[in-house]
């Protein structure tokens, strides 16, 4: 039985990626494609989130924000201030989960 159990959790390892979308609720179009696992899709509004929280609130636009280099994709984040300032949201969503990570860089890359 242990090994069993053993085997099905390797198999859940294997295929723990998933590919997702960013969606601007403004226009219903889809800004970003990714892979990630556990909770990667989530990282991108957090570390928005975070920003905001940080400025308490008080921008009008991207270019309000002290130090952009320190964010990981200026271009991403400078999105995101778009949308925020006009009011959207971003949507996150998995399009494909139960994935190899080899299979989600061949979808990601498509």
């Amino acid at each position: 039985m242990n090994e069993q159990l053993s085997l099905f959790k390797n198999k859940n390892i294997s295929n723990q990626f998933y590919i997702y979308v960013l969606i601007n609720s403004l226009n219903t179009e889809i800004f970003y494609v990714g892979k990630g696992s556990k909770n990667r899709k989530d990282q991108h509004l957090i570390e928005f989130q975070k920003i905001i929280n940080s400025q308490q609130g008080k921008i009008t636009s991207f270019k309000e924000i002290k130090d952009k280099r320190k964010y990981k994709n200026y271009r991403k984040m400078r999105l995101f201030f778009e949308i925020y300032i006009n009011g959207g949201e971003i949507i996150s969503k998995k399009v494909y989960s139960n994935l190899t990570e080899s299979k989600a860089f061949k979808v990601d890359n498509y």
